[in-house]
């Protein structure tokens, strides 16, 4: 689905808001509660890394808790030194 626009909203991943294609077809954001009055409303991308995050929307997340950082055995090689078993 596309929906033009809705890319401008800024994430937030601890406010719960889902997106959606009402029953007439228009795209609407619900948000779970707990926004004030004239308080900027953000939707949450999910809990993706932050390559997932710049891959897909062009950002990333100075301390964000889905990070993760995969090592192959060639990269925990020069980490870790290897013995023989």
């Amino acid at each position: 689905c596309l929906a033009p626009m809705a890319d401008m909203f800024n994430h937030d991943g601890s406010k719960p808001v889902t997106a959606r294609i009402s029953e007439a077809g228009a795209f609407e954001l619900v948000c779970g509660g707990g926004y004030q009055a004239g308080e900027q409303v953000c939707i949450n991308y999910g809990s993706l890394t932050n390559e997932e995050l710049v891959q897909y929307f062009g950002f990333s997340l100075l301390m964000n808790p889905h990070d993760r950082v995969v090592l192959g055995v060639e990269e925990l090689g020069h980490l870790v030194p290897l013995r023989d078993v």
